[in-house]
This record gives C-alpha cells, structure tokens and sequence, in this order.
C-alpha cells in the first residue's frame, strides 16, 4: 500500500497505465502533467521518516509515462472502478487481454466487456464550462479512493490547476483547450504509445554507400553533394503494437519494385540506379494511431512537399534522382510537420504514333493531338503504329484497323502494325482502347481526317472512327489522351460513317441468263412472263459485322441441294432445271443484329408470303417453278416488311370429284388424325376428309394396368380420355381411382363409362342395396362420380352390347333393353347427369333399333380404316381396338370425335 505523501503519485501512475487499456483510440481531452518546474524532483518519503528522509523521483512526462503497476494492481483498481460505477457488490473476474468482467455467482453468468469511452475513469466533462475545479477534485477521489477533503484542485490562470495535497506538494494539471489549440486533441493511447514507438532509417547512397542510421524526423541521404540515394531500409519499433512498416520505391530504368516491410532492403546496391520516388504506409494498430509522414529531397526540385500513408512522394517520368529523404511519424490528427501542397511530380502519360503514307513511307513520329499523315494530297494512310509514352500505371493501348478489300483486321497491341504496307491498300477505320489499370485513369480519343469528308468529329474507347462501305481512304489521323472526366479534345457527334449493311442479289432467268444485281428488297427474276430463276447468288453488302448469309435451293427433279455460302450458286445454269423453293439464314454477329426475309413468285400462285431465317419459301413436290424473288434484310425488332402466313407450300388440298384430300410434301395423302393450319382433321386410309375439328379420344379400364399419364399427356397425341366406372354394378373397375386423380392432376379432359351387365329383373349389390339392375349401375356410376370429385367433360356412357345370358341370345332384343335403359336413366335423371349410349353397329341396328332406344345411342363402334355406316346420328366413332399410345403398354381403343 502506498503511502499519504505518495497518494498524488499514485494517482499519476494510474492515469498514465490505465490509458493502455483503451481498446479504441478515444478522444478525450489531454491530460498535460508536469512539475512546476520540468527538470525539479518531487521529495518522496516513508510514513515514518516523512521530514528526515526522501527519495527523489523525476516526474517530468516521459518519465512519468514509463512507471508500470504489477498486474495484480491493475486487475485492483480495474475491479474497484467497475464495482463503483455499476454498483455491483459482489467479487468481479477480469480478463485484461479481452478486456472483459464477469461478476461472480451472478444469475445469467453472462460476460461483460468494458470499454473506456465516453464514460472512462480519465475523462473529464469539462465543456462548456470556464472552471473545472471541482470535476477535477471529483473525479481524481474517484480514481485514487481518496477523500476529497485530503486534497484541492485550485485555477491558477487559463486552463492550468494546482493539485494540493496537506503537505503543499504541488502538481499542475494543464486541460487542452480543444477550441483555441485543435493539434492538442489526442487520444490517450496516442500520448501514451508515441514516447516508445521509434523509427530507424538508413540510406545506400551513390559512391558513398551505406549511411549510419537515422532516426525519426532526421535526414537521410545528402544535400548538395548531387549524389543518389539508391537504396533504403526502414525498421520501427512498435512497442507492443500490432502493424508494421511497408515501402515501395520507383527505381531508374525498372519502375515501381514489389512492396517490402520492416527492414528489407528498396531499391538497388551496385546498380548504378536511383530511386525516383518512394511510398510509405503503416497497418493494423500502428496504422489506426499514427500517421507516417515524408517528404523527399529531388534533384533539380530541392525539398519537395510532405506526403503520408501510402501516398507517392518525389517524380515520375523526368529521371531525376532522389538524393535524401525525411520520415516522421506523428499521432493520428496531428497536424502535419509541413506544407502538404506539392510532394510528387509526375510527367504526364502520352501517346506517340507514326503512319505510313502512300508514296511517302513512313513519316517521323507525332504524339499528343498532332496531326499524323496528310491532308490536301489524295494520298491514303497505309499503316499505323501506337504505344504510350510514360505509362506509370498497369495497361496497354490495343488497336484495329479496317483496310479496303480486307476488312477489320486482327487486333494488335503497342508498337505492332495496324493496316499494311507495301499492297497498295488504304486504312478506312480504326480503333482503339486502354486496358486495365489506365482503362480506370483514362480516354483515349482519336479521329481521322476521310478521303471526300475531311476531318470527322472525335472517337474514343474502341469507337469506330472514319468510313465504311464507302470505299473511302483515312488521309490523317490524331490522336489524344484525357483524363477521366475531362472534356474531350472536340465535338464527338459524328466519328464513324457506315454505308447501311444490305444484300445483294442476281438470278439466272430461263432463256434470258444472269440479270443485272438487284438489292435490298427489289424484285429479281420476272413476273407474268412464265420463266422461272435457275439460278441465284447472295452476298451481304457493306457489312461491319462478323457473319456471312447461307442459302439452299430446291431444284425440280433434285430436291434440296447442299447449302452455299456469299455468292456461291444456288440452282443450276445450262440444264433446264427450275429453283422451285429457297430458304436463307445470316450467322454469328448478324444474325444477332438481323432478320433476313425472303418470298417468291411461284407458277400457277404468285406472290407468297414473306419467310425469314431459314424457313422455305415458294413450293415443293408440285412441280411449279419460281419466277422471281425478293430479299431484305431487317433489324431485329422491326416489323416484317409483309404477311407471314403462307410464305411455303408443299402440302396442299386436292378436290378429287367432290371428296377433299390433302397431299403431303413426300407426294402422298394425309391419312389418320393431321394438324394443318392449327386445325385437327381425320382422314380414311383412302386420305378422304371424314371431319374437320375432330379429337382424338382414347376409352380405358383396367385392362391397361398402370398408365404413364406425363408420357400420354407430353406425347401430344391425345385430346381425351373416356374411362369406365365397373362391369356391371356389383364391383368399382381397379384402376378408377387412379386414373382419376392422374387426369385431374394433368387437366385432361375425361369422361365415364360403365358396361352392363344388367337384365331385367331386380338385384341386390351390398353397398347399393335392392333395386332394377339398370338402377343399381346407375347408382355405382353417381356413387364414384361424388367419391372421386368427378370433372366430366362428356355425358355419361351406358356401354350395351351382346354378352353370353346362359347361352340365351334371344334375351336380347328392344323390348328386353327398354326398362333396363330406363331404369337406368331414371336414377341419372335424378342425379341431374347428362348420359348416352354406347354401343356397335350391329348392336344399334338390332338389338338397341327402336326410336327410343336409338335416340341416346351418340358413340358407335365399327373397326375399319373406311368410315362409319352407321346412318343414326352420333359424336363419336370408335374405328380400332388396336391403337398405340406413349405411356401405355399394349392396345388400346382409339375414337373420333366430330363433335
């Protein structure tokens, strides 16, 4: 335990150590502490010789900083503060390293971390008020435990206190005034730290070699000696802090070397290089506290400006030697040790070119915005080549130029040749751009000076610049780089002239030859003259795009030929051979940009539709030639230049004596259910019309054991289903359930069925009860409709046909059905459901063939590939047992439905 006389010290002591443990840097208010007079001992004594005996310490500052307390004290005076401020009784656990508490036997057990911020043992609540006395006195009682009576805090003049203890030792308190003296705000972990936190440097200097070490603040290097500083190395001592030191130095004649840290060696030794300019920064802890401030000594300059953290200091591009150097490294907010105006100087980046002009060569090079070629003097600009003069950043400049007969060439990348020399041929275009790094920084900009234009406005960034299509020679070119956000050198309205991307076409005419070319939509070949186009060639005119357009010819007595590509023949010439039909597609970037339409003038027709990218248009297996064509291109997402219903015929009705048919491209007659024109037709095995809006409808039981119900659905063959409910009434079919809820799930439409076996007498069935046989099947089928929610998109079908009664065929007959059918339809009219008959046409015609009867037969079956004979009316007509459907493993029913 300290003892009365050494109270006041040990309340220093604890300002001084408790500031380490801040977490954060905080700003509070400085707390100044200084003897009366700095290099004066304050007497310390024991208790028992307190006249007699001293022992003196000097508390000047630095000192003063440097006392530590053992652990145990400070785990004390942390606990004792904490158990103050919260009010908490019981015993408190600290952990220093976490800075972290946890309050012993407390219910929740939770830990608690304590942060000195606004509300820390060292802050003083001094604003706004002109005395502080007395928030002094308060809040040292608290930090040292002793009573406020034992001592006083007294003004002496501005903001400077005395602390007076009972025996008139006196210590003085100066309070940083943050409105008159702003570089006196710092935080306490700053005032604390910077005392033991020191830098060492030392230099490698031209014919001298290395220098002795240098330390904070002091010169490194020479002055006046126009020696270079070549080399350099770094070290600081943190103290305990996390971070370190890293430097980066740009070195004559290799630019910027890799970063390196505490130490290492930047720059060269024995090289004969200097360094040019130097970066320096700090990380983590050290970097959050402290600012690293430096300034460099340049030939030609003398002492440059100050620079901090990372920030470059001396030149770039002029190659000046650095000959010495300054590094500070000062707490964070602290004003900087000097002008902060002009630390760097950089020549700035440019660009140079050369050109190769017709019947010249090459010319001397030009750089910044000069005019590169001529003007006046009709003579082209052959080739080029770019690079970038002092290009400290990370990029290069990659340029395209577009020559006549050729085309846009491959890119090239500085100092390489765009266009050519020596072939007699013209750049038209070109571009250009910056990658990486200088992308970020920088425009390039440029413009060329057009044969028969003169001088375009300004391209930049991979724009085009100059004509194409036109046929027109690039006289002169300039070229410029501006910094981001800086205008650009001129007007930028119209850089780049391109002659509208097009087709071209001819065509071989019967007894007339190739015609002249044609293009953009007019009319090749002739039209009322009956002489059809045997041959063709296409090209894309004026295109600035990748891509080419591909074409394919069917040719009578051939077919289909191969596909040809740009002004390749498509047909024949000299054979008597007619083009019957064509198709056409663009590829890669103009098949992107473009639709290509198209549509012939067939014999016996005229004009069709308009076909586009790869359909067929005219005709095929009819034998009629085309006459003419038109081709026009058309952007993507402009509307079509006509009507594309029927652009192609191959498949067309035929009226053969009053019965329809329809032929199909390979030469035969549709048969079976076909879709032409969004419209589901049926046909006989003779291709005769037998319905038009037709259905195609599958009948199903349990027959068909599980059904793959996607397949049937995604197979797009059928249109719906009819399924049967039971055989008679005593059983429900096994598969009902399942089907059911399988159509439900799809949204196939569906309808029911159940097959009689009722006569006419009365039954009993167990879950239906005692009724007329036809009643009781009647009941099964409202029964399962109510189980299974039932969606019917067909009237409910009584399925009456023969079935062995004890050997008794002559059980079967009009007046044996007729109170069957109505016991049957009373308990469905009852229920309020629609119903039919189905049934055979040998059934119908005898058995069933009273008006009564004959009146609710509406689905007939009768297998044949021919038609239906039944002469009653009817919505279906099951014509084969025997169908294949995906999803469904064997036969199965397939119906036409007419209505």
């Amino acid at each position: 335990m300290y003892k009365k006389k050494n109270k006041i010290l040990y309340m220093l002591m604890i300002i001084s150590y408790l500031s380490s443990f801040y977490v954060y840097p905080l700003s509070v208010y400085a707390l100044e502490i200084d003897t009366i007079e700095k290099n004066k001992n304050i007497e310390v004594q024991e208790e028992k010789k307190e006249k007699e005996e001293k022992t003196e310490l000097d508390l000047s500052f630095s000192d003063t900083i440097k006392l530590e307390l053992e652990i145990e004290e400070k785990e004390t005076i942390i606990k004792r503060y904490l158990k103050e401020k919260l009010n908490i009784e019981k015993d408190i656990e600290i952990n220093l390293d976490a800075m972290t508490y946890r309050v012993k036997d407390q219910e929740d057990k939770r830990i608690k971390q304590f942060v000195y911020n606004k509300n820390n043992i060292l802050e003083l609540n001094i604003e706004e008020k002109e005395d502080y006395s007395n928030e002094i006195k308060n809040e040292i009682s608290k930090i040292i435990n002793l009573e406020k009576e034992k001592f006083n805090v007294k003004k002496i003049e501005n903001n400077q206190y005395s602390i007076n203890n009972e025996k008139d030792k006196k210590v003085i308190i100066k309070i940083a005034n943050k409105k008159k003296d702003e570089s006196n705000f710092y935080t306490s972990k700053n005032l604390l730290e910077k005392q033991d936190i020191g830098l060492s440097i030392k230099t490698h200097i031209q014919d001298i070699g290395w220098q002795n070490e240098v330390t904070d603040g002091e010169i490194a290097g020479t002055i006046g000696m126009n020696k270079s500083l070549e080399a350099i190395q770094i070290a600081i001592n943190n103290n305990g802090l996390t971070g370190e030191i890293k430097y980066q130095a740009h070195v004559s004649g290799i630019g910027w070397q890799n970063e390196v840290q505490n130490n290492e060696i930047a720059g060269t030794t024995g090289q004969g290089r200097s360094i040019e300019a130097i970066r320096i920064k700090l990380t983590e802890q050290l970097e959050a506290n402290y600012d690293i401030y430096y300034r460099v000594n340049v030939k030609s300059y003398g002492w440059l400006d100050w620079t901090k953290n990372g920030e470059s200091a001396g030149t770039l591009g002029y190659g000046l030697r650095m000959e010495s150097i300054q590094i500070k490294l000062m707490n964070k907010n602290e004003a900087a040790p000097g002008e902060t105006i002009r630390p760097f100087i950089q020549k700035p980046m440019g660009v140079y070119y050369e050109t190769h002009v017709q019947n010249i060569g090459w010319q001397n090079g030009f750089e910044d915005g000069q005019i590169a070629g001529t003007t006046g003097l009709g003579k082209a600009l052959e080739g080029i080549k770019i690079k970038l003069t002092n290009n400290y950043s990370i990029g290069e400049i990659k340029y395209q130029a577009h020559v006549s007969g050729i085309g846009w060439q491959n890119e090239v990348t500085a100092d390489n040749l765009a266009g050519m020399t020596g072939q007699g041929r013209s750049i038209e275009a070109i571009r250009m751009y910056l990658t990486e790094e200088l992308e970020k920084e920088y425009d390039i900009y440029y413009r060329v000076h057009s044969q028969n234009i003169g001088w375009l406005d300004w391209a930049k960034n991979g724009e085009n610049a100059g004509t194409q299509g036109f046929g027109y020679n690039t006289e002169a070119v300039q070229i410029k780089l501006v910094k981001k956000a800086e205008p650009a050198p001129g007007a930028t309205n119209n850089p780049f002239l391109l002659k509208e991307t097009g087709v071209y076409y001819e065509a071989h005419v019967q007894d007339i030859g190739w015609q002249n070319g044609v293009e953009n939509g007019e009319i090749a070949g002739t039209t009322g003259q009956g002489k059809a186009i045997e041959g063709i060639k296409i090209q894309i005119t004026n295109g600035n795009k990748v891509g080419e357009i591909k074409y394919q010819a069917h040719v009578s007595g051939i077919g289909w030929q191969s596909e040809v590509s740009s002004w390749e023949l498509a047909g024949t010439t000299g054979q008597g051979r007619s083009i019957e039909a064509i198709k056409m597609y663009l590829t890669e970037e103009l098949e992107k940009e473009y639709d290509i339409y198209y549509r012939a003038h067939s014999q016996n027709i005229g004009w069709l539709d308009w076909a586009k990218n790869g359909e067929p248009a005219g005709t095929s297996s009819i034998g009629w030639n085309m006459e003419s064509i038109q081709i026009k291109l058309v952007k993507k997402g402009e509307p079509a230049p006509g009507d594309t219903t029927e652009p192609y015929i191959s498949e067309y009705w035929v009226n053969e004596g009053g019965i329809l048919k329809y032929h199909q491209a390979d030469g035969t007659y549709a048969t079976g259910f076909k879709i032409i024109g969004n419209i589901k037709y049926f046909f006989n095995i003779n291709g005769e019309l037998l319905g038009t809006n037709v259905r195609k409808v599958i009948d199903i039981s349990s027959h068909q054991k599980n059904i793959d119900w996607d397949m049937v659905k995604n197979s797009n063959e059928v249109d719906a289903v009819i399924v049967r409910v039971s055989a008679g009434s005593a059983y429900e079919d096994t598969m009902l359930e399942r089907n059911i809820k399988e159509l439900n799930r799809l949204g196939i439409p569906y309808g029911i069925y159940l097959y009689s076996y009722a006569e006419d007498a009365i039954g009993t069935v167990q879950d239906l009860g005692t009724m007329h046989e036809g009643a009781l099947e009647a009941q099964r089928i409202i029964n399962a409709i109510n189980k299974y929610k039932m969606h019917l998109s067909f009237p409910i079908y009584y399925d009456l046909e023969k079935w062995d009664h004890n050997n008794n065929n002559a059980l079967w007959q009009p007046n044996h059905y007729l109170p069957i059918v109505r016991a049957f339809g009373q308990v469905m009219d009852a229920a309020g459901q629609k119903w039919q008959i189905y049934t055979n046409k040998v059934w119908a015609d005898t058995a069933l063939n009273t008006p009564e009867l004959r009146d609710k037969v509406d689905w007939i079956a009768q297998y044949n590939n021919y038609g239906c004979t039944y002469t009653g009316s009817y919505s279906g007509w099951q014509y084969t047992s025997s169908g294949n459907i995906p999803g469904i493993k064997g036969n199965v029913d397939i119906n036409v439905w007419f209505k």
